[in-house]
């Protein structure tokens, strides 16, 4: 996975002719009045992988975040060689009514609902009222249960105030993994036509591991689309209020997105390739949060200081000067967050393994693509003109 990522970055660097500037403080090559070439291909290089983010599902299974030789591994890998692996946490399925049913309603129900789910992508087994013992048993089997046992059967899938059923669902995929909930998905929906069907006012419910997981997956996607949305509004607030610039403070923060989607476009290629079911949902939050923040400062570091040397009104000349001031502190603070946050790599737990990765990476890229290449071509293309910012970074002193 590492070759990958390596051979992936030097194409980048190789097609971007990344400037010696950023960390040597010598005046870059690579700027000109006209759009280099090798620019555009950088672009569509950074472009691959960031498409490849934006589509990524979120992971909430911890069991594949363990190492193989931990005895929860193992037990998992025992239970595939000779069960369904959905054995280990079965999903529930809950149907509750307004008012009381009769047992006899409830038996006629639960034949329906199973009737309707036996088809049900990702479902391996139902236990439930009219299949006691299984889907795998005969027809003949399961009602010789529910009739010998004689009121047991009804008293353990039926409420004692009869306006509630249960019945579980044994999937084929492990618990909590993004194709278990997929399954959950569809036996919900299956579940809820055939109440409709079947013309019977009834609610559904779910619970066990999966179904827990699916209410997380749902709260923390709600919720990071709200931190997103609020953190990219208000640093693009903050941005165009310092550099009195909409267009350049857009570009920026476009950027760090752009940044931290190809991040997690390359964490997700690099960890597929060992097996990962995917990048964890900690990860995508974690990194968001920290690529943003330390992003936009090195962003603003750059820009401010080229408020201060656009002095004679030459935006090329005074790009060029505020690369070289600034390409050592800023360069070397970027490779320090890289490599500290990028130390978790050598944790055991696979999310704290891709979070480093992720990290690093997107540290690095941020430090030695974004701010010293994308940002200052921006500016030098678009002939941006910052005497206002630096009139209001740098007010006259009476």
């Amino acid at each position: 996975a590492l070759r990958v990522v390596r051979a992936g970055m030097i194409v980048v660097l190789h097609n971007a002719t990344m400037p010696k500037a950023a960390f040597h403080g010598r005046p870059p090559t690579y700027l000109s009045r006209k759009t280099p070439p090798k620019l555009s291909r950088t672009l569509a290089v950074l472009a691959w992988p960031a498409l490849h983010g934006l589509k990524l599902s979120w992971c909430y299974d911890a069991h594949s975040s363990l190492p193989a030789r931990y005895s929860a591994s193992l037990g998992m890998d025992i239970i595939r060689q000779h069960w369904s692996v959905g054995e280990i946490s079965q999903a529930r399925v809950l149907v509750v009514t307004p008012n009381a049913q009769s047992v006899n309603e409830w038996v006629s129900t639960s034949a329906r609902i199973v009737s309707d789910l036996q088809e049900t992508a990702g479902l391996s087994d139902i236990r439930g009222l009219t299949t006691p013992l299984g889907l795998k048993e005969s027809g003949p089997a399961n009602l010789a249960a529910l009739v010998l046992g004689v009121g047991k059967v009804e008293s353990q899938f039926i409420s004692p105030d009869r306006r509630a059923m249960w019945f579980s669902a044994v999937l084929d995929h492990p618990p909590q993994s993004i194709e278990a909930m997929a399954s959950v998905d569809r036996i919900r929906t299956a579940t809820e036509q055939a109440l409709v069907q079947a013309a019977i006012p009834a609610q559904v419910h779910l619970s066990g591991a999966t179904a827990e997981t699916m209410e997380l997956r749902d709260v923390t996607q709600s919720d990071f689309r709200r931190l997103s949305i609020l953190s990219l509004s208000i640093i693009l607030l903050i941005v165009v209020a310092l550099l009195r610039d909409v267009l350049l403070s857009v570009f920026m923060v476009a950027a760090t997105v752009a940044g931290y989607l190809t991040t997690l476009g390359v964490t997700s290629w690099a960890f597929g390739l060992q097996g990962s079911s995917g990048v964890d949902w900690s990860v995508q939050v974690f990194l968001f949060i920290v690529m943003v923040a330390v992003g936009q400062d090195y962003n603003l570091f750059l820009t401010v200081r080229l408020a201060q040397e656009n002095h004679d009104g030459d935006i090329f000349a005074a790009t060029s000067r505020a690369l070289v001031h600034t390409g050592r502190v800023i360069s070397s603070c970027g490779v320090i967050m890289a490599v500290t946050l990028g130390s978790m790599v050598v944790g055991e737990i696979k999310m704290l393994q891709q979070l480093g990765f992720a990290l690093g990476l997107g540290m690095l890229i941020d430090t030695f693509v974004i701010r010293p290449l994308l940002l200052p071509s921006f500016i030098v293309l678009t002939r941006r003109n910052i005497s206002k910012a630096a009139q209001f970074l740098h007010p006259p002193i009476d």
